[in-house]
């Protein structure tokens, strides 16, 4: 277990069950958008937008356990494995205090920084509604999300793959009974989807934890001790903090552009609601490919063989265009068949072919530069990876200001901006790596 290679078995071994089971989790946003879109076009387009919302704050706090994983992973490979528990106890305690604030921005305050954003009284409404009831599920949606960066930072991705599975389709036969009030069942609507997500995730977690105790992981990494380490805190922390920022950032540039998409109407927003949800799906391999190159190379780097790293990316990027390319194909050839699972709404169908060809060019770009830029985060270089962050969004938000002062701008040439955003990202990656600068990094 401790000593990880760079070989494509090894990176498979640890990509594939995070790959299938991140497709599994990604039924839980497509059954939202697609019950949704069954239920009416304002509730279609305000899970569209409130996911997004919802998910910046959610990966505040689950970009603070990719610097667990990090850790963890960098332990194992030098052998430190009492340290390894330590340092996820410690993590999980951040994360549940985290957790207690962020439900009590989202019960109080969600309402009022939503409607800054939001104009349309409808979608705000139907908004700030599934936030409500999405809020109780925080606790338990963070003590998953740090099991998971335990577990892949220790090489066991079988348990996450079973994990997720259980709670995709939990949460699929959760959405049908509770939005449509099926066997019984009261009709929630919206509401139906936020409490079909919060069991899933309670369910998901418990499997996690349960696992570390029939695994004895508790002996063989410590675990579950809870001796509070204001040095280990500070250790993850300084390596965190920037991963947090970067993704708070990017997100939030994500967040502007939903802004600009819904000022041009309930129906662009809700073409961009269901193509992004497939966008993501089919970002779903190079997500975890990149997950594989946190483990990998920060394994490697604690096995002190850093001239490893540059081979083990160069393999996982083949891995991760190669495998982002033949999913790409269908839904180039057949968009309309994607978008009908979706929505019944010809418009929103016939609307959104183009933007997803202008996405499966984004998602190409993609394929490669996260495992880059993961790739450096994993080296400990956090800071670099923020400064990167903070250019291509620089980047991203200069191009999406610009074209918006065009008159009558199309939908498609708005989603030209993915393009421009995935080539920053891998342009300056690529330089960086080459410079080896990385190489020496502590942690």
């Amino acid at each position: 277990m401790a000593l990880l290679e760079s070989s494509y078995k090894s990176i498979w071994k640890i990509a594939y069950p995070i790959i299938i089971g991140s497709f599994a989790q990604s039924i839980i946003s497509v059954t939202d958008t697609a019950f949704m879109g069954r239920i009416g076009s304002v509730e279609q387009a305000a899970i569209g937008l409130v996911s997004v919302y919802y998910l910046i704050l959610f990966m505040i706090g689950f970009s603070y356990t990719k610097g667990t994983q990090i850790f963890v992973a960098r332990r194992l490979g030098e052998r430190r494995y009492d340290e390894i528990g330590k340092i996820t106890d410690n993590s999980l305690m951040v994360m549940f205090g985290f957790s207690l604030l962020l439900f009590i921005f989202l019960r109080f305050f969600a309402e009022d920084t939503l409607s800054l954003i939001i104009k349309d009284s409808a979608i705000l409404n139907a908004s700030v509604t599934f936030l409500e009831v999405r809020s109780y599920g925080i606790v338990f949606g963070f003590c998953g999300s740090l099991f998971l960066s335990f577990y892949m930072g220790i090489g066991n991705t079988n348990i996450i793959l079973l994990s997720i599975l259980t709670m995709s389709g939990l949460n699929v036969l959760l959405n049908y009974v509770l939005i449509f009030g099926k066997f019984g069942f009261p009709q929630l609507g919206i509401q139906g989807a936020a409490w079909a997500s919060n069991i899933a995730e309670i369910v998901a977690a418990a499997i996690f934890v349960s696992h570390a105790i029939i695994a004895k992981y508790y002996e063989k990494f410590k675990l579950f001790k809870f001796k509070f380490s204001g040095a280990i805190i500070k250790d993850v922390t300084n390596l965190s903090f920037p991963i947090v920022m970067q993704t708070f950032i990017g997100l939030l540039a994500w967040m502007i552009f939903f802004i600009f998409v819904e000022k041009m109407g309930t129906q662009a927003l809700a073409i961009s609601s269901v193509v992004k949800s497939i966008y993501t799906i089919f970002g779903i391999p190079a997500w975890g490919f990149s997950s594989a190159a946190n483990t990998i190379v920060s394994n490697l780097m604690g096995q002190k063989r850093p001239d490893e790293v540059s081979k083990a990316i160069k393999r996982i990027v083949v891995f991760s265009m190669g495998f982002t390319a033949l999913l790409a194909l269908p839904i180039i050839f057949f968009p309309e068949a994607f978008m009908r699972f979706y929505t019944v709404d010809e418009t929103v169908i016939v609307g959104g072919r183009h933007v997803i060809y202008v996405c499966m060019g984004a998602l190409l770009i993609y394929s490669s530069s996260t495992i880059m830029f993961n790739g450096i985060v994993s080296t400990g270089t956090s800071k670099v990876s923020l400064g990167i962050e903070v250019v291509a969004v620089l980047v991203y938000l200069g191009y999406i200001y610009s074209i918006f002062q065009i008159e009558n701008i199309s939908l498609p040439m708005v989603w030209t901006a993915e393009l421009f955003y995935w080539f920053a990202i891998a342009t300056i990656s690529f330089v960086y790596l080459k410079t080896g600068r990385w190489k020496t990094k502590q942690i």
